[in-house]
């Protein structure tokens, strides 16, 4: 539909434009449609929190979720790490982890960590623990343990269009993660610790943009194969 006095293009009433240019140069759009200079799309809908775009000849819609989630991740482990009270099957846990716990999660609050409620097999080799956030409560970080290799790996739970995924912040053998993680090749006053020594990353990394795009592609997409609406993970 066409005003012409006031020169203005709708499509099944939604208001026509070029996609803001915020929302256009974030990474997920990128890697998506590439770096275009400009993209026209329909408002479909604009809320206090998220902004829905469908992009004009394309196929895709983008969800722009413009504020922070104020929630945290559902806390589903309740049996506090005690390094002190670990039963017998769980005492290897104990040289691993603590000089991370030690190192990171002390000051300036220490960080409660659990467990599930059953405790490991003695035949078990990864360990699974949460991290509970010392002010907001809920699941703030996960880690896995690897008995065999030695290994700690922390990921970061992080909201994206109001839904929770893990990253990967934080290993202690960037050899052997699945993400592509550099140890720090920085000067250094002294030699790393022992269990450091091909670590790469940070524990408390936190995501730097709490604000989230989600794009999703439609089933009659010429790229879609599973015949319905995809989503791009972040």
């Amino acid at each position: 539909e066409l005003n012409l006095q006031i020169a203005q293009l709708t499509l099944k009433t939604s208001h026509l434009k070029a996609l803001d240019r915020q929302v256009a140069q974030r990474p997920d759009c990128r890697l998506i449609f590439g770096n275009v200079g400009s993209m026209q799309c329909a408002v479909v809908e604009s809320a206090e929190h998220r902004d829905h775009f469908r992009l004009i000849g394309r196929h895709h819609d983008v969800f722009h979720w413009k504020t922070p989630d104020p929630r945290m991740a559902l806390q589903e482990l309740d049996r506090e790490y005690e390094p002190g009270f670990l039963p017998e099957s769980e005492q290897w846990i104990v040289p691993l982890f603590e000089p991370i716990r030690l190192s990171y999660f002390m000051q300036p609050v220490p960080t409660p960590f659990f467990l599930p409620e059953k405790p490991l097999d003695p035949e078990a080799d990864v360990c699974y623990l949460i991290g509970s956030h010392p002010k907001a409560g809920g699941t703030w970080k996960e880690v896995f343990i690897f008995k065999n290799h030695r290994m700690v790996h922390i990921y970061n739970v992080m909201s994206h269009g109001r839904r929770f995924y893990r990253s990967l912040e934080y290993t202690t053998d960037a050899r052997l993660c699945l993400r592509d993680m550099q140890p720090p090749t920085s000067d250094r006053m002294g030699p790393w610790p022992s269990w450091a020594r091909h670590a790469a990353g940070h524990p408390l990394a936190q995501y730097q943009d709490p604000t989230s795009v989600v794009i999703t592609r439609a089933p009659h997409h010429p790229d879609n194969e599973s015949g319905t609406e995809e989503i791009v993970l972040p």
